[in-house]
């Protein structure tokens, strides 16, 4: 493996009960150019007591 570095941001949406993980951009320096995932990567349902 290499020491690139991918700097990421994601979007995180809390709706009610759920949470859902989406928009997910990676930046890579040494080519400066930016990846996306505009999709939906992950749901959690959120158990509130």
């Amino acid at each position: 493996m290499n020491d690139d570095k991918f700097p990421m941001r994601c979007s995180l949406d809390i709706d009610e009960d759920k949470a859902s993980i989406s928009s997910v951009v990676y930046y890579y320096d040494k080519q400066d150019e930016y990846y996306a995932l505009d999709d939906t990567l992950c749901q959690y349902l959120l158990i509130l007591s």
